[in-house]
């Protein structure tokens, strides 16, 4: 007969997902969890959410003051804990709705890189989530304000934190040399190729948040542009601007990126 034996974490996982349906199964749980020799089971779980809710704290603590301090903390409980995948996860979350800080949370994961064993989980996870963004920045549209709602226009307001923030955090990566220029202008021309296939239809609903994302992309990454992406862009935006479709406001918005770049 073969024996599998279970480390703590595994058995936790099991115990979460359990579904209550034999009754010896079920006493042997209850049994195993109430055993005063089983307790530390129970505090190893216990410690792992405890430290998950730390580091969570201390992202949003971080100010220029304490950003050393706060560093070396968060790094030495990722790497006692392994929640170095979980860090990284909150801080493309935070990232867009506190864009504010996110030179903050770049230099956190260019700081990790240099120093963590599993940079390539780290590089992996990132790569995946800047790409994701192709897509998210073309769901979940921005509406025009008028006639919202209450609930509706909270809603707009945090779909536009939400693409702000990300725009501006790709653009961060990339400035860092954490990401490729390769993946910032690809995403960029894709955003900007889809906006021109939407002003072709009579549905003008991903607009604004087209113009949104560009607009943050490009004025993050614009000293580190090259010359060919720069002149495709220019020529993009004028064709753009042009549109019918195109309000006055957003008209405007394009006519100050064509000069910021």
């Amino acid at each position: 007969m073969t024996s599998i034996i279970y480390n703590t974490d595994k058995f936790f996982e099991i115990k979460k997902n359990y579904v209550a349906s034999n009754k010896d199964i079920d006493k042997l749980f209850s049994d195993l969890f109430n055993l005063k020799k089983k307790t530390y089971f129970k505090q190893d779980f216990s410690m792992v959410d405890k430290k998950k809710n730390e580091l969570v704290s201390y992202l949003n603590k971080i100010t220029p003051n304490n950003y050393n301090d706060m560093f070396k903390i968060m790094f030495d409980i990722c790497k006692e804990h392994k929640l170095t995948p979980f860090l990284i996860e909150n801080i493309f979350k935070l990232s867009t709705s506190q864009s504010i800080y996110c030179t903050y949370y770049v230099k956190i994961i260019k700081q990790f890189l240099e120093k963590a064993e599993d940079k390539k989980e780290i590089m992996d996870y990132i790569v995946e989530k800047s790409n994701e963004f192709k897509n998210v920045s073309i769901k979940n549209n921005i509406k025009d304000n008028f006639g919202l709602t209450y609930d509706e226009f909270c809603e707009n307001n945090k779909l536009k934190l939400f693409k702000k923030g990300y725009s501006q955090f790709l653009g961060e990566l990339y400035l860092n040399n954490i990401i490729e220029y390769s993946l910032v202008i690809d995403t960029l021309n894709t955003i900007i190729s889809n906006l021109k296939t939407i002003l072709k239809t009579s549905n003008t609903d991903f607009v604004e948040d087209s113009i949104l994302c560009i607009e943050k992309i490009c004025s993050t990454i614009s000293k580190k542009m090259n010359v060919y992406d720069r002149k495709k862009i220019l020529s993009d935006f004028e064709e753009i601007q042009n549109h019918e479709a195109i309000s006055k406001r957003l008209k405007f918005k394009i006519m100050d990126l064509k000069e910021s770049l």
